[in-house]
């Protein structure tokens, strides 16, 4: 059957469905100038007075119900609401990590430093996916400056992540891949025969998000093998080579076992070179979340149990 094209008549086209508002026009540069002065003057005023203010305050349940049902508008907004916004709905009720009594959980405050580079980023507003732009060099080159305080060889790369828990997702991603090419099984029928067989180690003290991510990439609960812990709440390698080998001789694959730099729990730093030995013999990568103390490899008296970082995440 042949079917013909042909042009379309425009009167067919409701377009009905447009916004009936104008289009916001882009902000005046007055405009833009003098609302960012009054933006930085509060963040300036909200962070000197952080610390005679409460550590944390409860969020009345009617303001909670307003916030989880807003509702978009028909009519643009001006730059000033939004600072309106932050000021009245949002601000009053923080997590509280910016004070200095905090003492919750492992949240860092905010920098200064911080909060200037955040409003450059957003200026910019480039990616470091794809183009050709100055933020991708720079990506390179910070990596590679971290790499050096960690003490990792000559040619280590990556990419900036959002936080821990992308770094963590990333890093199993890399190590399946990198395990199943090696194998010959990266495709096709051999990959789901071998995925089905996969499994991953860690410490029982490690971050929950090692759990997710092994979830994540599609390893059920029951091929995560959680590795005992000794008094200090360091990984035991022996333990960790008991349950390879029990998984080998049962048929599955090892691929990968996550060890901590800095538990979030007590900052337990798992031992790396027997960890790195283990994972060598069995052929797996071993990767090394350093989210939280990893750069305490760089402070002199606090980097002897970050020996042997260099020798994770085996390629």
């Amino acid at each position: 059957m042949t079917h013909h094209l042909r042009a379309q008549d425009p009167e067919q086209f409701d377009e009905t469905f447009l916004p009936s508002v104008p289009t916001p026009s882009a902000a005046h540069p007055k405009v833009l100038r003098d609302e960012l002065v009054a933006a930085a003057e509060w963040v300036s005023r909200y962070l000197s007075d952080l610390p005679t203010g409460a550590v944390n305050r409860p969020m009345p349940a009617e303001h909670r119900a307003r916030l989880r049902a807003g509702r978009l508008g028909r009519e643009p907004g001006d730059l000033g609401g939004v600072l309106e916004f932050v000021r009245d709905e949002i601000a009053p009720y923080p997590t509280g990590n910016g004070h200095p009594a905090f003492f919750a959980w492992i949240n860092s405050p905010p920098a200064p430093a911080g909060v200037i580079a955040e409003l450059l980023a957003c200026t910019i507003n480039a990616t470091c996916g794809m183009g050709e732009n100055a933020l991708m060099d720079l990506e390179r080159g910070t990596v590679r400056m971290l790499a050096s305080l960690a003490g990792l060889p000559q040619g280590t790369g990556g990419v900036l992540t959002s936080g821990g828990s992308k770094a963590n997702l990333l890093a199993l991603a890399t190590a399946r891949t990198w395990f199943l090419t090696r194998r010959g099984s990266g495709d096709g029928a051999a990959y789901d025969r071998d995925h089905a067989r996969l499994t991953v180690y860690y410490s029982a003290q490690a971050h929950m998000s090692v759990a997710k991510a092994a979830s994540c990439i599609g390893l059920p609960a029951h091929r995560l093998r959680p590795v005992a812990t000794d008094a200090s709440d360091r990984m035991d390698p022996a333990a960790l080579r008991a349950a390879i080998t029990a998984d080998l001789d049962a048929g599955l694959l090892p691929f990968c076992t996550v060890s901590t730099l800095g538990t979030t729990a007590t900052g337990a730093v798992d031992p790396l070179e027997p960890i790195t030995e283990v994972c060598r013999s069995a052929g797996m990568w071993h990767h090394a979340d350093g989210a939280w103390g990893g750069l305490g490899a760089t402070v002199p008296a606090l980097a002897p149990p970050s020996t042997g970082a260099s020798a994770a995440s085996i390629r």
